[in-house]
């Protein structure tokens, strides 16, 4: 199961230290998510986490730093998704400078999860799954049925996202998602390495005492 964080909107407090660590201690994927960056506060921003999990980051804007740095990939956002001339032009001379890159895309529903498999994404993130009022209860769009079945039966990771914490990160191992995706409720933490830390050893199978209150 991949352990992929997305890094809060705005700046946290020894940001790059905090990614630093949590890579050390099994983080899979980095995307940074920082949508008011310039192309040289990003630079910065990759510049300062260790260059040998470089290849671990995913960055959402300014794809011609792939020029520069040896990184995981590009995620496609909702805009350039759907844009004639980021698909036929943009995207087209991305793969062919950099083929073997990840591309991702984030959906909201199994509808959408359908019409995006033709593009033949690396992973998919999808989500919300549990309620943001609950965290045990599925939202309106899924069941547990569906989300099993579509899970077993995708060509490529869906990695869930949203509403996960202690308590649902166990039930999306349960749901045969291929990875999670963490934000809001590590970097909320005002221990977010140790937050993080818990978490994998509920995915991983360390941390029994949780697993069992929860499964």
């Amino acid at each position: 199961m991949q352990k992929i964080i997305f890094t809060n909107s705005n700046d946290v407090t020894f940001e790059s230290d905090k990614i630093n660590k949590m890579f050390e201690n099994g983080l899979d994927i980095l995307h940074i998510r920082k949508s008011e960056y310039t192309e040289e506060k990003l630079r910065r921003y990759i510049n300062n986490i260790d260059k040998k999990y470089h290849s671990k980051i995913v960055i959402h804007e300014f794809f011609n730093l792939l020029d520069e740095y040896d990184l995981k990939g590009i995620h496609i956002n909702r805009e350039n998704r759907n844009s004639f001339w980021f698909n036929f032009f943009t995207l087209k001379r991305i793969k062919s400078k950099h083929n073997n890159i990840s591309i991702s895309y984030s959906v909201d529903n199994i509808k959408e999860l359908n019409k995006i498999s033709s593009r033949k994404p690396s992973y998919v993130f999808m989500g919300r799954i549990f309620s943001a009022h609950t965290t045990n209860r599925l939202t309106l769009q899924f069941n547990k049925e569906e989300l099993i079945s579509v899970n077993s039966n995708s060509n490529f990771p869906i990695i869930a996202l949203g509403g996960i914490d202690e308590v649902t990160s166990y039930k999306y191992i349960q749901l045969g998602f291929g990875g999670i995706a963490l934000q809001s409720h590590i970097w909320n933490s005002t221990e977010s390495v140790n937050t993080f830390k818990g978490i994998i050893d509920i995915l991983e199978g360390r941390d029994l005492v949780q697993i069992a209150k929860h499964a």
